[in-house]
């Protein structure tokens, strides 16, 4: 069964390029390059659609430089809880504000809250260190534990500090895996966050299908690729543009692999395709994504595993310690849509009844005809403000009593 489940997929990326060849719709191809936020930067985005925005340097306690971004509007926020909105792993925080008046931060500033924009390291906008530079191999030497400690404690902190109120935060994808991690262990919180969204949540991801028979080869070649030095990935500035060209040329083939790695693209505008290359893929770390791997194949939510005899010395235990989600005190709420490659039910059900705090909500999200929202939607859907946004908003004012 395994076997025959890993030729299948196999056999379906093997199509991706033939498949590639057919795309009928080449109308867009003649109008994106038009586009101004095409491989474009946040704060020029910001700009040039009316907003203002203000850029900080925060230093985490190992050295890491990291950049926040302040979103605002004409008008002073109405809202006294900010919005924390953390990007997901190998993307920028450009996906908030690349789609105009479809963009999630410029849809909160509207409403009156203040946005900031998360950026952790490795991210194109927090590649600097107080000693190190991207060129030596300790500045990518993290895994998730190293941002839920530092990064994330650092960012939250200078928000909540900045505007004297508990910050809602707001993850996607993998911002939802450091957002939970960081809630359930972090003593300090439950006195900075006023709630946790998880949108397309990664958690607890062992039962997806295929993916969970990939995940014990991916980590013998993860650990190949570590012996041979390998520490950063996909951190080099020409591979966004060259993701737009390959789209230019062959966008059928990018929307099939946004099929793969996201679910169905039947809510996806093919005319969004230069956007999202244009802020994809974004710096790791290897160990981030050995990590991932760990958490799938263990079926624990737990740190890094660095092997029993440096799990002894550094953990005192063979095995890593688990985050426990039970700890979770503030208010959380999970939207998740069944498209989702990331999503199986019984994963979600026991993130869910794990989550300690009693305020706590889940919404199934779909468009108004019930088509259910893949991984990109939840950034990129065409009716991405009145199913998603719009509901987080109410949520908000839940929470906010």
């Amino acid at each position: 069964m395994k076997t025959a489940l890993v030729v299948l997929v196999c056999f379906r990326l093997s199509c991706l390029f033939v498949c590639s060849l057919n795309f009928k719709n080449n109308a867009f191809l003649t109008k994106w390059y038009d586009n101004p936020d095409v491989l474009s930067d946040v704060p020029t985005m910001v700009k040039r659609n009316g907003y203002n925005i203000e850029t900080y340097q925060v230093t985490t306690q190992d050295g890491y430089i990291l950049t926040l971004f302040y979103v605002f509007g004409k008008n002073k926020p109405s809202k006294p809880n900010p919005v924390y909105l953390q990007h997901g792993l190998t993307v920028t925080s450009g996906h908030y504000v690349d789609l105009g008046n479809r963009s999630c931060a410029f849809y909160f500033v509207d409403k009156g809250y203040q946005v900031w924009l998360g950026n952790i390291r490795g991210s194109v906008y927090s590649r600097k260190h107080r000693n190190l530079t991207t060129r030596d191999p300790q500045f990518w030497t993290y895994n998730l534990d190293n941002i839920v400690e530092n990064d994330l404690p650092a960012l939250i902190s200078f928000v909540y500090t900045k505007s004297g109120h508990k910050v809602h935060y707001v993850g996607d994808s993998f911002g939802t895996t450091i957002g939970i991690m960081f809630a359930s262990s972090h003593p300090k919180a439950s006195s900075m966050l006023q709630s946790v969204f998880l949108l397309g949540p990664t958690v607890y991801v062992h039962n997806l299908v295929p993916l969970k028979y990939f995940y014990k080869p991916a980590l013998a070649v993860t650990d190949m690729l570590i012996q041979f030095g390998v520490r950063g990935l996909f951190y080099q500035n020409f591979l966004p543009a060259l993701g737009v060209y390959t789209c230019g040329v062959l966008p059928q083939l990018c929307l099939n692999f946004i099929t793969v790695a996201s679910g169905s693209n039947k809510l996806f505008p093919p005319e969004d395709l230069p956007l999202f290359f244009s802020y994809w893929p974004d710096g790791m770390s290897i160990l981030e994504f050995k990590h991932y791997l760990q958490l799938g194949l263990s079926n624990k939510l737990q740190k890094f595993d660095h092997g029993r005899r440096t799990n002894l010395k550094k953990y005192g235990a063979r095995d890593p310690p688990l985050y426990n989600l039970s700890a979770v005190s503030v208010p959380v709420c999970i939207f998740y849509g069944e498209s989702d490659v990331y999503y199986d039910k019984e994963d979600l059900e026991r993130t869910y009844d794990e989550i300690g705090t009693r305020q706590k909500c889940k919404y199934s999200v779909s468009n108004g005809e019930n088509i259910p929202y893949a991984h990109v939607d939840f950034a990129y859907s065409k009716t991405v403000i009145e199913d998603l946004f719009d509901v987080m908003l109410e949520v908000f004012k839940k929470f906010e009593d």
